[in-house]
């Protein structure tokens, strides 16, 4: 596994996701998505 220094904002966005997927339970049908702004890949 490679290992990545990230800044804050990313850490602070992953911190929320798993809290988020952690709400929803164990039910397999649960999907989780982050919709934002991207400065990569994005023209």
């Amino acid at each position: 596994m490679v290992s990545m220094k990230l800044f804050d904002s990313e850490r602070r966005v992953i911190e929320a996701a798993e809290r988020l997927a952690a709400a929803l339970g164990s039910d397999p049908n649960h999907t989780v998505a982050i919709v934002g702004d991207s400065p990569v890949g994005d023209p």
